[in-house]
């Protein structure tokens, strides 16, 4: 498949994706330098999958449970990866997609308040109409 606009190649993974043909499209995304692009839902590709031929995540449709999306970012972060990884979050200024980001950075924070170790540093750019208009770190209010 391609992308209409600029003719990049990739290939989509979602619920509808059978069983025997996730790891013939995980191959093909891995071995062919071609394919750009790897669609993927959080649900359908949280487990299982090796991308070591990704060096960007892009979640833009965030899952009301962190661990969801968390897995899916793991996929890219896997034993054999040799690049840099670089995970972004695609959310608009006061959408649902905000409300569930700040849901799970709460969690996580519930999660690990027993935790001896130090918080882990998150950074947010909220986007409307292309322009970053406000970041947040840590601390979702």
């Amino acid at each position: 498949m391609t992308t209409r606009t600029h003719r990049y190649n990739f290939v989509r993974l979602d619920g509808g994706t059978s069983q025997a043909q996730r790891q013939p499209l995980v191959d093909k995304f891995n071995q062919e330098p071609n394919v750009f692009l790897f669609l993927i839902s959080t649900t359908a590709g949280g487990l299982g999958l090796n991308l070591t031929a990704a060096n960007k995540v892009v979640v833009f449709d965030p899952s009301w449970n962190p661990a969801h999306d968390l897995q899916a970012q793991d996929r890219a972060f896997r034993l054999g990866q040799k690049r840099h990884v670089a995970v972004y979050r695609l959310i608009a200024l006061g959408t649902l997609e905000e409300n569930v980001y700040e849901r799970q950075v709460y969690k996580q924070q519930q999660v690990s308040e027993g935790d001896t170790e130090a918080p882990v540093s998150r950074l947010l750019w909220v986007c409307v109409g292309g322009v970053g208009v406000r970041e947040t770190s840590n601390v979702c209010v």
